[in-house]
């Protein structure tokens, strides 16, 4: 043995000796490839293209996740008018109300009706066309298990009962519709298509938003992540994005948590975001909205320092701005143009495959209150079919500061001034 290793060590050594120069080439070879490698990682972890000089993207039509206590507990005035300023400030157009989390049996907690009414009504005063939607959140039983606190989305009678909620947020606490985020939703989840199904045929003219996961550039690709997830962690195929906006008035994407080490690999993962969310929406008529987070804690899935209002908003600008979008006439995408006619968006969803019992009323009083019906920007044509992209939705009100706010009005709103807030008529927001 000790033979066969001498031996072995003098071929090595006497190889070495006669091929002495090939040996510095490919040691110098190896450097190379490794430093090229060194500057290629750094360069996808540390870069990102940057900003345009001239963008807007911004049709005054944002979102912002709005915490229980609004829905739960008496607001002062004070507290009402720093809201609305807020708001208005920040061009926000929909707010989703934290109703409480959903049980096993479909109920939410016990609340007070006039205390809620009583805030909507002082809210509504303020923003007359502020789009009020009731947030119902849930644990899927596919990550948790079987408890009182999560759900079971292939028992029928439970799915009847949440769309049931929904109809009682609508009409007896009198919000325009009903915000759903039930976390995780596996790719191809049947059960949330038919709690959809249930809501609009109970709802009747409500504006259905959903919160949804990241969204792959494939079917296969989300396939292959559910598989090896084991279907416990929500990423949607494009076909199953496109089911869902089927059904509902708008999607917004949650895109965080990602995982991301650095606020460069943030903005891309934001930019392929963008882009798979404006590919699997095309040509239907479901609003989009891009998350963006605002919230400083820690875990293992959102690193604050990556993860934050300005990266994540300048992904989405460059998502928008290097996207292959259909021009319109003008050859130009009226994706660039703002709403500034009618922040509102409304558009009238589509109805529910094979529901032939159910006919949307088409009274003005439901147009109004749901905020639906047809929509055209400057070119006179729809907004809706090519160019699904409406604007972002911010997590959250309970948790962003003044300095993100500042961020977001430099950055998306594109106003300098933190304390330039130009309003029009009551409510409206400029």
């Amino acid at each position: 043995m000790n033979l066969n290793t001498e031996s072995l060590s003098g071929q090595i050594e006497s190889f070495l000796k006669e091929n002495k120069k090939y040996v510095k080439i490919a040691i110098l070879v190896l450097i190379i490839v490794l430093i090229a490698g060194m500057i290629w990682t750094g360069f996808f972890l540390f870069s990102s293209p940057p900003l345009p000089s001239a963008y807007q993207y911004n049709r005054g039509d944002n979102a912002l996740w709005v915490n229980h206590q609004w829905f739960s507990q008496p607001k002062s005035d004070a507290e009402v008018a720093e809201l609305a300023d807020k708001l208005k400030k920040m061009q926000i157009k929909t707010i989703y109300v934290h109703v409480g989390p959903l049980n096993a049996k479909g109920q939410i907690p016990p609340y007070d009706p006039r205390i809620w009414a009583n805030n909507r009504i002082r809210i509504r005063s303020a923003l007359p066309r502020l789009r009020i939607l009731a947030w119902i959140g849930g644990v899927n039983e596919t990550q948790y298990g079987k408890a009182p606190d999560t759900l079971n989305l292939s028992d029928q009678n439970l799915l009847m009962e949440i769309s049931l909620r929904a109809l009682e947020m609508r009409s007896l606490c009198k919000f325009n519709g009903v915000h759903y985020d039930i976390e995780p939703l596996p790719d191809n989840d049947e059960g949330f298509i038919n709690l959809l199904w249930l809501t609009r045929r109970n709802m009747r003219g409500g504006f259905i938003s959903v919160a949804a996961p990241p969204v792959m550039d494939s079917d296969n690709m989300a396939a292959f992540i559910t598989r090896r997830t084991g279907r416990k962690t929500g990423v949607w195929s494009p076909g199953y994005t496109k089911q869902v906006a089927k059904l509902c008035n708008e999607i917004v994407i949650m895109s965080y948590d990602s995982y991301s080490p650095t606020p460069h690999l943030y903005k891309k993962f934001m930019i392929y975001q963008t882009q798979t969310a404006m590919k699997a929406l095309k040509g239907t008529d479901c609003r989009l909205l891009m998350g963006v987070p605002a919230y400083r804690e820690g875990t293992s899935s959102h690193n604050p320092d990556a993860e934050n209002i300005r990266s994540g908003l300048e992904g989405v600008i460059l998502g928008l701005e290097f996207g292959d979008w259909q021009s319109d006439a003008e050859g130009q995408s009226d994706i660039r143009k703002p709403n500034t006619e009618n922040p509102v968006e409304e558009q009238k969803p589509p109805p529910p495959p094979s529901n032939k019992e159910w006919k949307r009323s088409e009274t003005g009083s439901h147009k109004e209150e749901a905020g639906v019906g047809k929509r055209s920007g400057k070119s006179g044509k729809s907004l809706s079919s090519e160019n699904p992209f409406r604007g972002v939705a911010i997590y959250s009100l309970w948790t962003i500061k003044d300095e993100d706010i500042n961020i977001y009005r430099r950055i998306w709103l594109r106003k300098d001034n933190p304390s330039d807030s130009k309003s029009g008529e009551k409510g409206n927001i400029k």
